[in-house]
């Protein structure tokens, strides 16, 4: 591959291709901090001689330019795949095909998922200008076409999209530093419930392994299955407004005991609901007992009324429960929950999250305590 990184320094070539001379353009040998890695996508090989030359001195934001050089499309996807810190791409549109550049585009915001990256589209044929709406969709910086771009609309459109990035990338550490802030919280809770009852407590981390594997082998993203591990942590969080003997009575409960333990559920959702986190987690506490057909508690949800991560725990909290030893009965083996929870399939568990779960304990899952 001829992609490759360098210095936009020390380089030679005729200085009035493409970047007409503009005494409003400035340059800068002063550095501070990292250099901004710009990627330049174009098949014409002068082009890339001609922005070398042209920001062979510039500096951005108190920081030097380093180049990045790809001749197509699929040169371009395969320096994109390998860099993590490109802050812009210089991208032609016509290259192999008349929308070369916008298909990769496309790669860039769907497949390869960056949308930290900012994108300059440039054309010599002003014919093959992109639409609004696809500047919208695929968040598109900047288009310009080759013949007007001097130096200092160069340097003005990068600084623009420089700082952009700069902005983004701000603000995703800001996003991280928050949800392992907020994760500190969840499992600081579970503690709480560790302390006063250590069966809830190994109990809802088995349940939140189950579900994460359930989660994943149905695709879901690692955000979505990010929410189910903290949620499932804590999904019981509410029996701490149970008493405890209730919790390991021996016997099965009375009527007016079995509605002050589903009084958990609702408990649980208070504590939780005025925590803004990025996942559902109060939602998912407060519907981890409705059923499909609408037979659970505390609202009777039913069908799509129940979230998805709520069905998932559902029948991984079912299924640990059913496996484990309770004060009231022993434990049954696997086979015993798989056999229950097939036969309440569709019925009062998302068939799919079952078949999942079946497929997930027969292919050997280990879970903390399970035999």
């Amino acid at each position: 591959m001829d992609a490759k990184a360098e210095t936009s320094c020390h380089e030679s070539v005729e200085e009035d291709f493409l970047f007409n001379e503009d005494s409003d353009a400035t340059v800068s040998t002063e550095t501070g901090g990292a250099a901004w890695r710009v990627l330049v996508v174009d098949d014409d090989p002068d082009v890339h001689n001609a922005t070398r030359l042209a920001l062979s001195m510039t500096t951005i934001l108190d920081r030097n330019l380093v180049l990045l050089h790809a001749y197509s499309s699929i040169e371009g996807r395969q320096v994109i795949e390998q860099e993590e810190d490109i802050a812009v791409i210089l991208l032609d549109v016509v290259m192999e095909t008349e929308d070369a550049g916008l298909r990769l585009v496309k790669i860039i915001r769907e497949d390869l998922n960056r949308h930290d990256v900012r994108i300059i589209l440039r054309t010599g044929q002003p014919g093959y200008a992109p639409e609004v709406d696809v500047i919208r969709m695929y968040d598109i910086n900047d288009y310009r076409n080759k013949s007007e771009m001097t130096l200092a609309r160069l340097v003005t459109a990068l600084t623009s999209a420089i700082r952009s990035y700069d902005q983004i990338r701000s603000l995703t550490t800001l996003k991280s530093e928050l949800a392992t802030t907020l994760e500190d919280t969840i499992r600081s809770i579970a503690h709480t419930v560790e302390v006063r009852d250590p069966y809830t407590a190994s109990h809802q981390r088995r349940v939140a392994l189950l579900a994460c594997a359930i989660a994943r082998k149905m695709y879901l993203t690692e955000d979505q299955i990010k929410g189910i591990e903290l949620a499932a942590t804590i999904h019981d969080i509410g029996k701490l407004y149970v008493p405890s003997e209730l919790l390991s009575k021996p016997a099965k409960l009375m009527d007016i005991e079995f509605k002050m333990v589903k009084y958990h559920v609702l408990a649980g959702y208070n504590i939780m609901k005025d925590i803004k986190f990025p996942w559902p987690i109060a939602d998912v506490i407060y519907q981890h007992h409705e059923k499909l057909n609408g037979s659970g508690y505390p609202r009777g949800l039913s069908g799509d009324e129940i979230i998805l991560e709520s069905r998932i725990i559902s029948v991984a909290d079912v299924v640990e429960a059913m496996i484990s030893h309770r004060p009231y009965r022993p434990a049954l083996d696997l086979d015993e929950a798989i056999e229950e929870i097939t036969a309440k399939k569709g019925i009062e568990f998302d068939p799919q999250v079952v078949d999942v779960c079946t497929e997930v304990i027969r292919g050997g899952i280990q879970l903390e305590g399970w035999a």
